[in-house]
């Protein structure tokens, strides 16, 4: 079965040449909508991911001002997380599930202003790592914590081997998330050896069980209750990676070092048990492995990552062969009018000098970002919290 965050990446396939390698426009956007002709016996849904945002509640300057730009670029910070994902689910509605991977919160700025943040997002899930979950519950009521979708699959209570308690109701385990007329069922996974050896001395009785063991348990649960996909939402350490920002599919292997503990948890699995991984952000690697699809992304919310699920419309069962991964969205305030795009420098030279040419013919000229035909603009509700009402 299959858990994923989904939503509609249509407008990846309106040209074949959103397809061409050597594209150098529109790199890692999708500035316009076009409905295409879906299949009468397919359901789609579209995931979303937001990898290891780590309380950067405000925007990251991309690019200062310079000789060819006075633009100040900008990417990322909750308000404008918030209007990508709302646009996705004015597009797709009920196909959109937005999922958050590592650890949301930064534990040195106020913490319950920042859930009440992270609330109005509406995460489907949320995963958190030990150290951080033990200071939100010394730090916080636990009725403030409990409306969050956090739920952890193999962190347990020491003490007894249960789940941790919030507001006199147990932690899930595992969520199963209903949307479209599918279920999907959503695992939370974090790596012990894979958390800063600063932070593990901030543990209280908490003790991590083993990732594989964690998971199989989960997965006879899911599928007993009949779901239709299962996702593995997965805080660990990788350095696999997969260098891309043209439109084209990502269903090719990714480059892992041999001792890599996101390789090493997927080779260890049952062939074909979970339909796709999350794994945390820093290293851009989303691909396959051992033909399990892997979303891994940029932290800090500068990307929103992508995949889409197609199911038969009859039986409601994965299509496994028209799952797909996506480049990542880069969350852009604007755009360079002759890309539209807010990239910059690219690992290959004939597609930085391609765009050089294009960008000094328009004069660098700078226009609102676009995100599947809508204006991108900062959600209105966040931003007055953020800078008005003083919250940080």
């Amino acid at each position: 079965m299959i858990k994923v965050i989904v939503f509609s990446f249509l407008s990846f396939l309106l040209l074949s040449s959103c397809q061409d390698e050597n594209r150098y426009t529109q790199l890692n956007t999708i500035p316009y909508y076009k409905d295409l002709e879906g299949s009468d016996k397919s359901i789609d849904l579209y995931i979303m991911t937001a990898h290891e945002i780590s309380g950067q509640i405000y925007p990251i300057v991309e690019k200062k001002n310079s000789k060819e730009s006075k633009q100040v670029f900008k990417s990322g910070g909750l308000s404008i997380l918030k209007t990508y994902h709302d646009i996705a689910e004015k597009r797709f509605k009920d196909q959109v599930i937005l999922i958050g991977n590592g650890n949301p919160f930064n534990l040195n700025i106020s913490v319950d202003k920042q859930i009440r943040l992270i609330k109005e997002m509406n995460f489907d899930a949320l995963n958190i790592i030990g150290p951080e979950l033990n200071t939100l519950i010394d730090k916080l009521s636990l009725d403030t914590l409990y409306p969050l979708p956090i739920f952890s699959s193999n962190i347990v209570n020491a003490a007894n081997g249960e789940n941790f308690v919030l507001s006199n109701q147990n932690i899930s385990s595992h969520k199963i998330i209903e949307k479209n007329g599918l279920k999907i069922g959503i695992i939370n996974l974090s790596d012990y050896k894979s958390i800063d050896n600063d932070k593990t001395k901030e543990f209280k009785g908490i003790y991590f069980k083993d990732l594989v063991a964690s998971t199989l348990k989960e997965v006879k649960y899911l599928n007993e209750k009949k779901v239709n996909a299962i996702i593995v939402n997965l805080n660990i350490k990788s350095q696999c990676k997969n260098q891309y920002h043209s439109f084209q599919s990502l269903n090719k292997k990714l480059k892992c070092p041999s001792k890599d503990p996101l390789k090493n948890y997927i080779e260890r699995l049952p062939s074909g048990i979970v339909d796709l991984v999350i794994s945390s952000g820093g290293v851009e690697g989303s691909g396959l492995i051992k033909n399990i699809p892997i979303i891994k992304e940029e932290g800090k919310g500068r990307y929103l990552g992508i995949a889409k699920l197609s199911f038969n419309k009859e039986s409601k069962s994965l299509q496994r062969n028209k799952l797909t991964i996506f480049p990542p969205i880069k969350t852009c305030h604007h755009f360079y009018a002759a890309t539209n795009d807010c990239f910059f420098d690219s690992y290959d030279k004939k597609i930085t000098e391609q765009r050089k040419k294009v960008l000094e013919q328009s004069a660098y000229l700078v226009i609102p970002a676009m995100f599947l035909g809508h204006e991108v603009v900062k959600d209105p509700l966040l931003e007055k919290m953020i800078y008005k009402q003083n919250t940080f």
